[in-house]
């Protein structure tokens, strides 16, 4: 029977390399918040908090067409803020009319032993592999001049050198976030699953062993190009840029950021990490409007670049017969 390491070698074929470092830098957060959300958050400090409120924030309200209840609140997020949290008024408001909170992730459904084993699964090289086997030569020397040079314990140098492409790409991602002041403890998911009403529902739409498969199942080219943009600077992708981009609320600018023009829509990483993955979170956010009990209402907290662009969740639910409009009533 094939293993998971069997599919993800046969998932690695040639194809199309996006060109935009925005995109590794929103997946790790993504996956830092993954694995560091599965331990106790430490108590935050209400000095300097940012206070998301209705006008900035990226959310949207979602209606059965023709209908003039909400159904769905849908909030994006990012997943490290420089920053404790707190929300405005309108959204505590539509949390505690809320019957149930959404996430990409429950993380509340693994333990840091499972998350860890799931790290090791998807993105340690396996025995007998060599990073040689997955990178170019140029990103090669790249990375070694990088561990040469970069101030690291001896254990960081070497726990690097045994990973795979792409989970080096984002660890340094997560490392030059950290370094600007950003800290998953402040992301927005774990705001939400820690301060929702007591009693309400907790559902998630994937599994971080989803995530971590798809994030491995990669070409070498891609794992390749991930790395060498990390490693260069290329494509843009500041981290306090990203993150002041959304503090605006600014839908339009994050799209150019996470989507830029020379970033075709059919590219491996986009397709496999964002649209695909937009269209499963629809089809699972419409079983739940669809297939729940009458009346009920859920709070959705998902990555933010999933809704964004022409290919959003919001799209794809208002083909699926339903309305969404942004809250604070910008375009």
């Amino acid at each position: 029977m094939p293993t998971n390491r069997d599919a993800r070698r046969l998932a690695r074929s040639s194809s199309a390399v996006p060109r935009a470092r925005s995109l590794v830098l929103t997946l790790a957060f993504a996956l830092a918040c993954a694995l560091a959300c599965t331990t106790e958050a430490p108590p935050a400090l209400d000095d300097g908090a940012f206070t998301l409120t209705n006008e900035r924030a990226l959310a949207w309200q979602v209606s059965k067409r023709g209908e003039d209840r909400v159904d769905l609140y849908l909030l994006g997020s990012v997943h490290m803020l420089d920053a404790p949290l707190r929300i405005g008024p309108q959204l505590e408001d539509a949390l505690g009319r809320s019957d149930a909170l959404v996430l990409e992730v429950d993380l509340r459904q693994l333990t840091p032993t499972e998350a860890s084993e799931l790290w090791l699964r998807y993105g340690m090289l396996a025995y007998g592999e060599r990073l040689s086997d997955f990178l170019s030569p140029d990103t090669l020397d790249l990375l070694d001049a990088y561990l040469q040079e970069a101030e690291l314990a001896p254990q960081q140098r070497e726990a690097l050198g045994r990973m795979l492409p792409w989970s080096i790409a984002m660890t340094l991602e997560v490392l030059r976030g950290q370094a600007a002041g950003l800290d998953e403890a402040n992301g927005v998911d774990r705001y939400f699953l820690e301060h929702a009403p007591r009693g309400t529902e907790v559902i998630g739409l994937e599994t971080l062993d989803e995530q971590l498969f798809a994030l491995s199942s990669q070409s070498n080219r891609t794992q390749d190009e991930m790395l060498r943009q990390v490693l260069t600077h290329e494509g843009g992708g500041d981290p306090g840029e990203l993150i002041e981009t959304w503090k605006q609320g600014d839908a339009r600018a994050l799209s150019e950021l996470v989507f830029p023009e020379d970033a075709g829509a059919y590219d491996e990483l986009y397709e496999t990490l964002y649209f695909a993955r937009n269209a499963r979170m629809a089809e699972g956010l419409l079983e739940l409007l669809e297939e729940g009990p009458p009346g009920r209402v859920y709070f959705a907290v998902l990555g933010a670049a999933h809704l964004i662009g022409d290919s959003s969740v919001q799209e794809m639910l208002r083909a699926g017969g339903y309305e969404s409009i942004r809250m604070s009533g910008a375009d």
